[in-house]
């Protein structure tokens, strides 16, 4: 057993099904999103998924992180399968997950300054109060390489790379 093994993905396909319309709708067949993907990552490794428009990048994120469902194949995520976690565990295990976008300025909510859009998944997974979270969002910055006073500035006054370092803060 390798106690640095973070990921773990078996097999994974995620098959959408192709429906007819009507009084009598059925499966004509399925659309193949993602067919048959396996791979380990290690505690410190860095996944990028480099393919086409349309390819299953996006999809194959989403069966990463349980946002759907695998037609087939298992995530093994910190020893845990992922198919087994209930939806409060599922929630406490998002934590430790991230995507980052090659396009972060899509991910970034223009009308958002960087603090709020900093602030958000601490709301919503209920992470420290009011002071405790500014504390994070200052640390998160800093380690990203950006000022404490970047948290009041819009995703459109920063370059490209600042963009991709907010996205990963």
């Amino acid at each position: 057993m390798d106690n640095n093994l973070l990921v773990s993905v078996k097999n994974i396909k995620k098959y959408f099904p192709i429906r007819s319309t009507g009084l009598f709708a059925r499966t004509l067949g399925h659309v193949k999103a993602v067919d048959g993907i396996s791979f380990n990552m290690y505690k410190g490794d860095t996944l990028g998924i480099v393919g086409e428009s349309g390819c299953g990048k996006s999809t194959m994120g989403r069966v990463l992180v349980n946002l759907l469902e695998p037609t087939e194949g298992e995530v093994i995520f910190d020893w845990q399968s992922l198919s087994a976690l209930n939806k409060k565990e599922m929630r406490k295990m998002r934590r430790r997950m991230q995507f980052v976008f090659q396009d972060p300025y899509a991910s970034l909510n223009p009308r958002m300054t960087v603090g709020a859009a900093l602030k958000e998944p601490l709301v919503i997974h209920n992470l420290g109060g009011d002071a405790e979270r500014g504390e994070t969002i200052a640390k998160l910055l800093a380690t990203v390489g950006l000022d404490w006073r970047h948290a009041d500035y819009y995703p459109h006054e920063f370059s490209g790379g600042q963009r991709q370092r907010i996205a990963i803060a």
